[in-house]
Parts: structure tokens; sequence; C-alpha cells
């Protein structure tokens, strides 16, 4: 196989449409390199993550870019932590109705700079929904199915009932929604459609750190217009890999040269010897109440004992 074709279809994998031009750069550039792949893959990272690249369209002034980065940073050293400035992110949305991510000009709409629009809270919190919306309605046990087969009850998969609709449904229900509190002690859960009261006195949790304005999957009935939980459960994760694949215009850092195949087996090998890693979050810490402090220093207390006993052994 020519690089003129493995060229066109590695893009065509990643979702970008390269023009005559950037392939005959992108073709002269792998034919001088040792490791022709590994620079293809390369420059398509360093494409994906430019802010510049605003559709799938891929010009020869940004493939000149990534092949300069490339030639520029051989040999350089590359540190494992990376700092990033937030300001300098570009913005990507999810649009639902053509259920990709789209690119948008500027950066960070957590900084005002007279072209991003001010940071919303309403907004930041309806865009984490949707994007988790679409990550588990793509997963296999939630998937739309085109044709029902098999056994209505089997547990391979499950439908998701939208709370606009949770009044008219009857059963045993699955509801994907934002868990709030909108006054002290009164959970609800809202997704894009409506909200519900939510009743959470008899509900077990599964594995996960359950917090107000997290997204859960509730299961339970209605009853009495209040919807009784009986589980809480995390929507299901996506394999990192998947979710690049399916959405490759995603902004990523561009302040590196992407890791080699040697930085990568480097990392993965730190990463398995540190899973005894954990790292602690804390949700609402009220500091002005005597309760939150008494709990905070038996925490500390409990963890600074741990920490001894790990340096002893």
């Amino acid at each position: 196989m020519s690089f003129r074709q493995k060229v066109l279809i590695a893009f065509k994998l990643h979702g970008l449409v390269p023009t005559t031009d950037s392939v005959k750069a992108i073709c002269e550039h792998m034919s001088n390199a040792a490791e022709p792949l590994d620079e293809l893959s390369r420059i398509l990272q360093h494409l994906k993550g430019n802010s510049k690249l605003l559709n799938s369209k891929v010009t020869i002034e940004l493939v000149e870019e990534a092949i300069q980065v490339e030639v520029e940073g051989e040999g350089e050293s590359v540190e494992n932590i990376m700092v990033i400035d937030h300001g300098s992110v570009p913005i990507s949305i999810y649009d639902s109705v053509r259920q990709t991510f789209i690119r948008q000009g500027g950066s960070s709409r957590s900084v005002f700079s007279g072209v991003t629009p001010p940071f919303s809270r309403i907004l930041a919190f309806r865009e984490r929904f949707e994007i988790i919306e679409q990550r588990t309605l793509r997963n296999k046990f939630f998937a739309k199915r085109a044709f029902k087969h098999g056994d209505p009850a089997s547990q391979d998969h499950y439908e998701l009932t939208r709370i606009s609709g949770i009044r008219r449904a009857t059963g045993d229900l699955k509801v994907l929604g934002l868990l709030t509190q909108p006054q002290e002690g009164v959970f609800h859960l809202e997704d894009s459609s409506h909200s519900i009261p939510l009743d959470l006195s008899e509900a077990e949790a599964t594995v996960g750190l359950f917090t107000e304005n997290c997204v859960v999957i509730a299961q339970g009935v209605m009853e009495r217009d209040v919807f009784k939980a009986h589980v809480l459960a995390m929507p299901p994760v996506e394999p990192r890999k998947v979710t690049c694949d399916t959405f490759p215009m995603l902004a990523t850092p561009t302040h590196r040269k992407p890791y080699s195949h040697e930085e990568r087996r480097q990392l993965l090998h730190e990463e398995q010897h540190g899973v005894q890693t954990q790292i602690v979050v804390l949700s609402d810490v009220w500091l002005d109440r005597p309760k939150v402090m008494k709990g905070l220093r038996m925490m500390f207390h409990k963890y600074n004992a741990l920490c001894e006993e790990a340096d002893s052994a």
C-alpha cells in the first residue's frame, strides 16, 4: 500500500478531509522518516488538537505547521506533568441534533474576553449532562435497538425513561438525571426535559461518589408524583480510545509533542505500579459548621495515621 493510500485511510478514520497539497506534503515527510507510520500518527494527533482546525477540512498550512512541530521537537525530553492554561483551551460544544462536537472560535468560556460568552453555571450543567447522556445512550446496555428480539426482561439491555414522560410510565423505571437539592433536604432529579421530586430514603448506592449536581442513573417506581429510588448508580464509563475514535475533533492540548510509543509504554508502566494511589474528593465543605469541622479533623487524623503506617511498612 502506498503512502498516499495510508494517509487517506488514516485521515478518513479520524473524520478529517485533507487537501491534495496536504496529502503530498505528508507523503514527502513520511518518505524521509525512520518510522513513517509513527510520524503519521503524531501529525494526526497534532492536527486534532490544533485550535485552528474549525471543521474537518485540513489545509496545507495546518499540515506544514504540524510537520514543523515534529521537526523542531525531535529529541526533546518530555515531562509527565503538563500545566494547561484553561484560557487557551478551544471551546467544543456537543450538538445533540447532529450528535457530534462542534468547535467554536475563541477559548475557554470561563474567561470573558469580549468574544467568548461569560461563564454560565446553568449552561455548564446542561452541557455536562448532554455529554454524559450521549455517552450513556451509546453504551451497549442502553443503546436503542432497531429491532426488539429475545426476552423482554433480559438483563443485557435497559431502557431509559425521560423525566417528561415518567408520570405516564408504569413499573420499574430507569432514569438518567442530575441530582439536585433545590431546598435543604429535598432532592430532585432533573434532565433537559423536566424535573421530579426524588425519594432517597430507601435507595441503595452502587460503587461511586454521589454528590449534589452529579449525574446518576436512578432505578425505582413512581409513587404519588414522587420518584421513589431503589438504586442509585453512576452512568457507565467509556474507554478513552472509544471516545477519541467517535469524536476525533475533540480539543486536545497542543503545548507539547505527542507521546512516542516508548513514552506511552513508560507511562503505562508507571500507571500499573501506582494502583494503590488514592485521590480524595470533598464536596460541599461548609467550614462555618462545627459538625463539618469535626468531621474534617477526624478524616485528616485517620489519613495521617494511614500514611504513617505506610511509611513504616
